[in-house]
C-alpha cells in the first residue's frame, strides 16, 4: 500500500488489474521462503492481487527465488 501511496503523490498511476504481485527471497532463508509462501493474495488500492510465482517484465521471467530457470 505505502508504494501505491507514492506513486499517487508522484502522479504516477497503477493499474491494479493490470499489475502482478511477487515476493523475492533468498532461498537459504527457510523463515522468509515459508513467510512468502503463505502469503497467497495482497491488496493494491483495495483491489486483491494473487502473489505469482513467476513474472514476466520487459522480457525477462523473475521467480521468487531469483534463480532464472525459467
Amino acid at each position: 500500500q505505502r508504494a501505491y501511496n507514492w506513486l499517487l503523490n508522484t502522479d504516477l498511476h497503477l493499474n491494479p488489474s493490470k499489475s502482478e504481485a511477487i515476493a523475492l527471497f533468498n532461498p537459504r532463508s527457510k523463515p522468509i521462503e515459508s513467510l512468502a509462501e503463505s502469503i497467497t493474495f495482497i491488496s493494491v488500492d483495495s483491489s486483491p492481487n494473487k502473489l505469482q510465482s513467476s513474472i514476466k517484465n520487459l522480457g525477462l521471467y523473475l521467480d521468487s527465488k531469483i534463480s532464472f530457470d525459467r
